[in-house]
């Protein structure tokens, strides 16, 4: 009901504004308004489904192995690709949380089931079952229309890149898949009037999208943090902490740019300012990308991309202290300067944001 009256008060300002050049389909809208509030409403139920889905998905497949179906792999690949062409089908045409939970639990067992069906005729390769998953992901991605489906299908997609990585032992080309994941989230970060009026179509993607690669990323980030305690060693770190500090400053830039600072002198302070702060993280490249989901979702008012960004940046914070081969004064003296040059910055920056907005809130 509050995003329909937003929407209602909008259109009329719009209207007021146009006249008569402006005009619109309201029963569309509201339509339109009712299906995507029922989508995102009752998350943490949503989210229970998808366990629920999953729990579900685990307790079939054991029953179907003891009914002795995967000693058949064409029967199991039939079954997993009608499993999947009925999930689709489901979550195209109703938008229950029951059947959401249907949808889901079809579309993973039938994965898990084509996966299985794959494995004697590819005689084990694991790449190939690799691709077939993203191929799965992605044409599902675009066959699926509710929230969490979608979610799923990116989160699977971001995954089996990561699988490929880890599979063929080439963990350095993990830094690319960081700079893939950052630069797909600043991007639908950024640009989201620009993407969701392109079409219904990418109206409709944005968000799935948006919150699969701010998980992704924010698992990414969480890996690149405890890789050595896994033992998967990914190299070449610098690659990472160079490319999320410039990401970072491109932030600072979109952020300058929606506050519309015109001061040349007052930019580069903040520039200036924002190097000296993000320079430290190029030792713990998590910490900086903590800090750029924090200001990003912040800035768009994404409010689970800011409480990610602060779990983040707590979470990984602690656990460099912790982690520093110094002595407990040592490390007593970095946390000291680190606050310093925190609150610093924060107040130099509000006094150069507060400073130029107040000046031209007196010039208007």
């Amino acid at each position: 009901m509050e995003s329909e009256n937003n929407v209602n008060i909008l259109l009329q300002n719009i209207q007021e504004e146009y006249g008569a050049t402006f005009s619109y389909d309201q029963e569309a809208i509201e339509k339109e308004v009712e299906i995507q509030s029922s989508q995102f409403s009752n998350l943490a139920v949503k989210i229970l489904s998808v366990i629920g889905g999953f729990l579900g998905s685990l307790f079939f497949l054991g029953f179907l192995m003891i009914l002795g179906m995967y000693d058949t792999p064409a029967i199991a690949l039939v079954m997993g690709l009608i499993l999947i062409v009925v999930a689709l089908g489901i979550d195209r045409n109703e938008t229950s949380v029951l059947l959401d939970t249907v949808s889901i639990s079809n579309f993973l067992i039938g994965g898990f089931m084509i996966g299985f069906g794959l494995v004697e005729q590819l005689n084990g390769s694991e790449n190939f079952l690799i691709l077939i998953a993203m191929t799965i992901a992605t044409i599902s991605f675009f066959f699926a229309k509710g929230f969490m489906l979608r979610l799923i299908c990116v989160l699977i997609f971001n995954g089996s890149w990561l699988a490929l990585i880890l599979e063929n032992r080439i963990n350095s080309a993990f830094h690319f898949q960081i700079l893939f994941l950052l630069v797909g989230f600043l991007y639908l970060s950024f640009f989201e009037a620009k993407l969701i009026s392109k079409n219904a179509f990418w109206n409709l993607i944005y968000k799935p999208l948006h919150a699969g690669f701010l998980l992704s990323l924010s698992f990414a980030l969480f890996l690149l943090a405890n890789s050595w305690k896994m033992e998967l060693y990914f190299s070449y770190d610098w690659i990472s902490s160079i490319t999320i500090v410039l990401a970072n400053l491109f932030v600072v830039f979109k952020i300058m740019e929606g506050l519309k600072l015109s001061d040349e002198k007052n930019k580069m302070w903040i520039y200036g300012l924002s190097v000296f702060v993000f320079f430290p993280t190029f030792l713990m490249p998590s910490i900086g990308g903590a800090i750029l989901v924090l200001l990003a979702s912040y800035h768009i008012g994404h409010r689970a991309g800011t409480a990610l960004g602060m779990i983040g940046l707590v979470y990984f914070g602690m656990q460099f202290y912790y982690d520093l081969n110094l002595t407990l004064l040592t490390k007593s003296i970095i946390l000291m300067i680190s606050g310093v040059v925190f609150l610093s910055a924060y107040y130099f920056y509000n006094r150069i944001f507060m400073g130029e907005l107040t000046e031209a809130e007196e010039l208007n």
